[in-house]
């Protein structure tokens, strides 16, 4: 009897038996909606996903974005670097573009050898991005949903241990790898993609930074680099006009290097915009005490000068029709 069962438990490995997938296994979306996944063939259960910062090889097949060409998709690597051919290699944390950031999304949803299909909402924003990352025929720079169905498998993967266990050196090291792609994609024009650099360069500054116990001996150095990624991030959302965002980040930047005249700048055009006059002016004020021949500065508070006579005389004249 034992060996009846013995005989029909045993398969070979490429007659693996069909087992049906649970529908909690087969099944998953992510938070937002945009990503959902349909499990074909299971992995290795028994694996970790991969983390931030894990390597691997996929392979792909695109099913067909709907409403653009899928020629121009992976021809475009200012809209993809991942689907221009496979299979493709990834670094989770390392994607320049919306599409390649949703399709590490995906990747981190699979264990390795999983096949799965997926169906991805990307929303293009080339109006938070100079212009960059919209695709052929649109009109402008108005923001564009593209809906992506590809089929998956995760080939290889070398999975990076949690960030809480990297050495503070690790932690910053990998920051400023982070922050010099922000750079870069900043000089392109390409706000919206490097803000996504400089956000998390800044994540792990903070944490390379770590508590006062560690005596890590680059402290000052993961401190200066916090203080930089917000000034960058304050730059990006200067670009979008988001004021009270960019007066925020200032200020983070500010309690740390209160002489830092470019922040002092940018808050003060902030304040500016807000028509928050008098705490433009002193801020101007301060910038030109340290750098008195910045002509940007003096420009600004020139004009800042100016917008306030003028908002005070109008208030002053609808003042006097009120009592006069």
């Amino acid at each position: 009897m034992s060996e009846e069962k013995d005989e029909e438990q045993t398969y070979h490995d490429n007659e693996k038996p069909n087992l049906e997938i649970p529908d909690h296994r087969k099944y998953r979306e992510s938070l937002d909606f945009t990503i959902t996944k349909t499990v074909i063939e299971e992995g290795d259960l028994d694996s970790w996903q991969p983390r931030f910062a894990s390597s691997g090889t996929v392979v792909f097949e695109i099913v067909g974005p709907r409403g653009s060409s899928l020629e121009q998709v992976q021809s475009d690597e200012t809209l993809t670097k991942y689907l221009a051919s496979s299979p493709c290699d990834f670094v989770i944390g390392s994607a320049e573009t919306e599409l390649d950031r949703q399709l590490e999304r995906c990747f981190q949803m699979m264990y390795l050898n999983e096949h799965s299909q997926f169906n991805v909402r990307v929303l293009l924003e080339p109006n938070l991005n100079g212009g960059v990352g919209k695709l052929a025929g649109s009109e402008g720079k108005e923001p564009e949903w593209i809906n992506l169905e590809i089929s998956l498998k995760l080939e290889s993967l070398l999975n990076a241990d949690p960030i809480y266990k990297w050495f503070n050196e690790t932690k910053l090291n990998k920051a400023l790898e982070f922050h010099a792609s922000g750079v870069r994609l900043f000089k392109e024009k390409r706000y919206l993609d490097s803000f996504h650099m400089f956000k998390t360069a800044y994540k792990l500054s903070v944490l390379a930074r770590g508590l006062p116990s560690d005596n890590y001996e680059d402290v000052d150095k993961a401190q200066n680099l916090m203080n930089l990624c917000c000034n960058n991030l304050a730059a990006c959302h200067f670009q979008w006009k988001n004021n009270h965002s960019v007066i925020d980040l200032s200020d983070k930047v500010l309690e740390s290097q209160p002489d830092n005249v470019k922040t002092l700048y940018r808050k003060s055009v902030a304040n500016a915009a807000l028509q928050e006059y008098d705490k433009a002016e002193l801020d101007l004020i301060k910038a030109k005490k340290l750098e008195p021949n910045n002509r940007a500065v003096n420009d600004e508070l020139g004009r800042v000068q100016h917008l306030k006579k003028t908002a005070e005389a109008k208030l002053a004249k609808q003042m006097s029709k009120m009592f006069g």
